[in-house]
């Protein structure tokens, strides 16, 4: 190891190489298509690219030479007023596209390469089968502080994501982020198949390889495409802190294993169709989500057939959720209407969660409740069946409403502190207040605060930090 004072020399010379190299980042303007194209063909890492207003009608194959530590930029010179209506390719390394409008014949595809970033940027009204795909030769890409908006799919049959992200076993995980972006006015497709809003997939079916993909902080409102608003096909991917108001569709994990569904906030309004989280397959945890409202059920799991078509649900973790005069709390053994579908869901923990409802809110034709550990969850106003499940006490809550708009214990109430079991993995409540080791609250706040962890004036491109 070399000595103290030549290691500071050796880091103080890499800094200053480093700041150098910053420094000498150029600015470059262009006013076509093609002056763009050329510009980015030959950009060192840090330079930035400013594009003037107007309409850039041309198809744009950009390949970035960017760093993670130096990205090439392309930046519209007036956000707003610079509209790339045309498909745009981004590939290579590290290159960031901010500012963007993107016009109705126009789409997004991550090509191939690593880092690419595209941020503030508004799509609108696209008349494209997929608004934005990684490709599976795409990893460790990002859109934030997007907005989506008036995904038109009246007469269409099938095909038709606003995000689609594709991986394979022969690349990888993918490692994509999409986060405080703005998802909103999707209207329902001709068949209920094929309108996710976004699509996490391996093949047509989907398997078990691990995306890593994160889909955080992002608002969705009137996401209505089809039953599936946010379809996951494949393993270890992170749904979380997400607010999704008045969609008819849930997050469905469809394909996969160990997907981790957290802190996210459903305020269904009644509406038709409105759900909440729907799954199959191995390892999948729900936990600290507030349901509110949903027509449909919160939560919904569904069995597995013998030839493996759809792997069953065993191992599963629903746990710490407040769930809220919804039409079902939990709908259990959903059967294929192709496939046998006879394997029960097995293994599951459902534990500390708050149900409040009426009426019959737990559909297990089978009894497959029976063999699932059931401890320290509180129901009220619901239909007597409850009583004589273990791991149920019937009892009220005391829940106050906040100003978010989600409900919370009040003092005093029996929920605060009572939590059965360990769960060392639930460290945070919905809102990120840490949570003890022992002697946690059950639901899905320990600790209230005013705001939601995410809001409308948190994401798109005017809140672009």
């Amino acid at each position: 190891m070399l000595p103290t004072h030549q290691l500071l020399g050796a880091v103080a010379s890499a800094c200053l190489v480093a700041c150098l190299g910053q420094a000498g980042a150029a600015e470059i303007s262009v006013d076509t298509a093609g002056a763009l194209q050329s510009a980015v063909s030959q950009a060192a890492p840090g330079d930035v690219i400013i594009v003037a207003p107007g309409e850039y009608k041309q198809t744009l194959r950009l390949k970035g030479r960017g760093t993670e530590e130096a990205r090439v930029t392309v930046r519209a010179e007036s956000p707003g007023e610079v509209t790339l209506n045309a498909p745009v390719l981004l590939t290579g390394t590290y290159l960031s596209l901010e500012g963007f409008d993107f016009g109705e014949k126009s789409r997004l595809e991550f090509t191939e390469g690593t880092g690419h970033r595209v941020w503030g940027c508004r799509f609108d009204a696209l008349q494209a089968g997929h608004w934005v795909r990684f490709n599976d030769e795409a990893t460790h890409c990002e859109i934030g502080y997007c907005s989506f908006t008036n995904d038109n799919n009246a007469g269409e049959k099938s095909n038709q994501q606003i995000v689609q992200i594709k991986r394979s076993d022969a690349t990888g995980p993918d490692y994509h982020r999409i986060h405080h972006n703005y998802f909103a006015n999707v209207s329902p497709g001709e068949t209920n198949n094929g309108f996710e809003t976004i699509q996490v997939h391996q093949g047509t079916v989907g398997a078990l390889g691990s995306s890593h993909t994160v889909i955080e902080k992002n608002v969705f409102e009137a996401c209505n495409g089809e039953a599936e608003m946010i379809s996951i096909k494949c393993s270890d991917n992170v749904i979380r802190d997400n607010l999704i108001i008045a969609c008819r569709g849930s997050i469905v994990l469809r394909k996969g294993t160990g997907n981790l569904v957290e802190g996210n906030v459903f305020i269904g309004d009644h509406g038709k169709g409105t759900g909440g989280v729907r799954f199959r397959g191995d390892d999948q945890v729900v936990i600290n989500n507030f349901f509110y409202q949903l027509a449909y059920s919160a939560i919904a799991l569904h069995n597995g057939d013998a030839g493996n078509y759809y792997e069953p649900v065993t191992r599963a973790t629903v746990a710490f959720n407040t769930i809220v005069d919804c039409g079902r709390v939990l709908n259990i053994g959903i059967r294929h209407p192709k496939h046998d579908s006879s394997i029960l869901p097995t293994g599951v923990v459902f534990a500390n969660n708050i149900i409040v409802g009426v009426g019959a809110q737990i559909y297990d034709p089978d009894g497959a409740m029976s063999t699932w550990t059931l401890e320290g969850n509180i129901a009220y106003g619901m239909s007597p069946e409850l009583i004589t499940l273990p791991g149920f006490t019937v009892v009220d809550p005391e829940l106050v409403l906040l100003s978010s708009g989600i409900l919370a214990p009040a003092e005093g109430s029996p929920a605060i502190g009572q939590a059965q079991g360990d769960f060392p993995q639930v460290t945070i409540d919905i809102f990120g207040n840490p949570r003890p080791e022992t002697g946690k609250t059950i639901g899905a706040v320990e600790q209230a605060v005013p705001e939601l962890p995410v809001s409308r004036s948190m994401v798109g491109p005017n809140a672009l930090p």
